[in-house]
């Protein structure tokens, strides 16, 4: 058995015999004077954080308790081979993953059936996969290892099957839930085990607390909805890691859900680049209905916006282990999510699970901050519940080297709710007995919805929503995007507002002409610490100026691209901001820029932070000082390769820049929605149009 080592919380090196804070006995140290060295962030200036951390340990006896399985460790392990060693699945089938013993190897390489299934086909492909032949996958797999018999039962059975309370009755086809069945109540791992008969002695719980997690947002989406589900259920797994190796185990949604349909959105920069925009279809049990898996190899704002918005935005999204509080990368893709949630009505509920109540305590942090901006001026939109220790936490807890805090997989979680749907569907018995308004009453309501200030369509006054049912509020919404669609242009750009007072528009810049030239350096951050990263040469050719209309086009060139044995050649259209083609939020729906996104990427640049930051939020993306700015503020998208095509590159995004009049130096930084590194361009005028070589605004893929 390995042997368990403790760390020191300031300096991480191992401590035979450690010293615990005095205060919270949680924080382990490795002498005395590294204690007081921490104690003015440990204890000083983050007495809470200790007050936090003392809590979680009294939190630790509910943790751990209430878990039936016979091997369940009663004391933590020092790691999770332990376990799966005495339960003869360690590195087998489908807990290859479990532990970290495969670290580093790319997710999806134990997925079953999954490469073979989507092998020689193109892009999008969904394959319709039968019970039959997904259990003789697995088999040949051997991927149910020391848990056959287990495994083998869940996917040929269903709750109405294996539920010692089930009984006949008819299904409600607006709900999918039986009118004449008792209430099937499974809120723990024990009320699971019963109703799915599962031996206490199987390791099989091991896979299951991802599903069953996304089964507790099910349950609290049927909660808050009172009483109901829709038949079929959209449901976004943000950011999975293993799920795509261990695939086969959300299938049990689908079996404590027989009479809904399932669809399951995976959607992760950790999906496999051949599992994108794929799908597997797997009928359900005795049931007409299916659970559909569809997989996405990008980031979660993305596929929000350019494959999910417009056709099917999820019921819920739901974050396992998400690691809110230590990924910065979050923020973008819960931002837009948080957004749809207040504008859109949906998602309806958000799910966030970590390991310890502290990460989660970070992450409501970082949460606060966004909806302190998303809810601004309205009083709604979306609210942050309280830490909740989840029922179907994994059954395994670990012991961490560097505190004695509860830690436990998909431990804890917090939900993110739609503030103004709850309040409607709590209204509902209110609202049953008061008079319906009319249909005319509706558009009444829509045609007297403004616009805010980002362009988009505020909800209703509050009153007026709580006279609706749900299916009227659902109705609400349609016509209110009917309405939107109606007052703006339905193309990919959407025209500026009407405003009254007219606002000066910038003087033209002698360095934007056509035949200019500009040379510098690209620089692409990975976020992997200090000193980590890439920079190219630049160069950047202006052929086309339509001062008029704000518009403005050339050429980028890139030199010395990874895998690529020529320049890399970009032709790009870029908008000057001029209030009056063009605002300071971008006008591309397709984009994928929020206001937000652009007054956090604008705001880089020190002039628009100083000078102009409180007009455009005044004036709805146009400021008033922009005529006497130094500065010119353009957009660069790159359209399409002219040379280099054929290498490891995209041009999805597009840049902010920032042109001084004076000197024609130009700072810029790039958005993508799909990628991560920080990307940033500086370019200096060159004078009698001799320029260097360059890299164009490319993201590696």
């Amino acid at each position: 058995m390995e042997v368990f080592t403790p760390r020191c919380f300031l300096c991480n090196e191992q401590v035979r015999k450690p010293i615990e804070c005095p205060n919270c006995e949680v924080a382990h140290y490795c002498s005395r004077q590294h204690l007081k060295i921490d104690r003015d962030q440990h204890q000083g200036h983050s007495t809470e954080t200790c007050r936090r951390m003392k809590s979680s340990m009294a939190a630790s006896t509910t943790l751990y308790s209430n878990i039936p399985f016979t091997w369940y460790p009663k004391q933590g392990l020092p790691s999770r081979c332990t376990l799966l060693k005495e339960l003869g699945v360690h590195r087998k089938g489908a807990w290859v993953k479990e532990c970290h013993c495969t670290q580093g190897k790319a997710f999806g390489l134990a997925a079953p059936l999954l490469r073979s299934l989507w092998k020689n086909t193109s892009r999008g492909i969904d394959v319709q996969l039968d019970r039959a032949t997904l259990l003789q996958g697995l088999d040949d797999y051997s991927w149910w290892a020391g848990a056959a018999a287990e495994g083998k039962q869940l996917l040929t059975t269903s709750l109405s099957t294996t539920s010692c309370s089930s009984s006949s009755g008819s299904i409600d086809a607006a709900s999918g839930i039986g009118a004449g069945e008792p209430e099937i109540n499974i809120d723990s791992w024990e009320s699971y085990c019963i109703h799915r008969q599962v031996p206490l002695t199987s390791p099989l719980p091991i896979l299951l607390d991802m599903p069953l997690t996304v089964y507790w947002a099910v349950q609290k989406l049927k909660k808050q909805r009172g009483g109901s589900l829709p038949r079929k259920i959209t449901i976004c797994i943000a950011g999975p890691e293993k799920e795509v190796d261990q695939w086969p185990v959300f299938l049990e949604i689908g079996a404590l859900l027989p009479e809904n349909d399932i669809i399951l959105h995976f959607v992760g920069p950790e999906i496999p680049s051949w599992a994108d925009n794929c799908s597997v279809t797997v009928p359900h049990v005795g049931s007409s209905c299916h659970t559909k898996m569809h997989f996405h190899a990008h980031v979660l704002n993305y596929v929000l916006h350019a494959r999910l918005e417009h056709s099917s935005i999820p019921n819920i999204i739901v974050g396992l282990n998400a690691g809110l509080g230590a990924y910065q990368t979050w923020l973008t893709s819960l931002g837009f999510a948080m957004q749809l949630m207040q504008t859109k009505g949906m998602p309806e509920l958000m799910l966030f699970t970590d390991y310890i109540s502290e990460s989660i305590w970070i992450a409501k942090q970082n949460c606060n901050m966004m909806l302190g901006h998303i809810n601004r001026g309205t009083g709604r939109g979306v609210t942050l519940s309280e830490s909740e220790i989840n029922p179907f936490r994994k059954p395994v807890w670990i012991k961490q080297a560097g505190h004695s805090m509860p830690y436990c997989p998909n431990g804890f979680g917090f939900w993110i709710e739609s503030r103004v749907l709850r309040k409607c569907l709590e209204s509902e018995e209110h609202s049953s007995r008061a008079l319906r308004p009319p249909k005319a009453k509706l558009e009444e309501i829509c045609r007297s919805t403004d616009l805010n200030d980002s362009g988009s369509l505020s909800p209703p006054p509050l009153p007026e929503l709580l006279s609706f049912s749900p299916s009227e509020f659902q109705v609400v919404l349609q016509q209110l995007r009917a309405f939107q669609d109606e007052k703006f242009d339905t193309s990919t750009r959407q025209p500026l507002p009407e405003i009254r007072i007219p606002l000066q528009p910038p003087p033209p810049c002698s360095f934007l002409r056509p035949g200019q030239t500009f040379a510098g350096w690209q620089r692409v951050s990975h976020h992997w610490g200090p000193g980590k990263g890439e920079q190219w040469q630049v160069s950047v050719t202006l052929h086309g100026l339509d001062q008029e209309r704000g518009q403005i086009c050339g050429v980028m060139t890139a030199q010395d691209v990874p895998e690529a044995s020529a320049p890399v050649v970009t032709f790009f259209e870029g908008e000057i901001i001029d209030n009056k083609n063009f605002s300071f939020y971008t006008s591309h729906t397709d984009w994928a820029a929020l206001s937000d996104t652009d007054m956090r990427h604008w705001s880089r640049f020190p002039a628009f932070k100083r000078d102009l930051k409180e007009d455009v939020e005044t004036w709805g993306g146009r400021a008033a000082g922009l005529g006497d700015c130094s500065k010119v503020f353009m957009r660069w998208k790159e359209q399409h390769f002219v040379t280099g095509g054929e290498c490891r590159l995209t041009i999805a995004g597009f840049y902010y820049c920032c042109l001084d009049r004076v000197t024609g130096s130009i700072q810029a930084v790039y958005f993508d929605p799909a990628s991560s590194p920080d990307q940033q361009l500086h370019l200096e005028a060159c004078p009698g149009g001799e320029c260097g070589h360059a890299f164009a605004a490319h993201e590696m893929a």
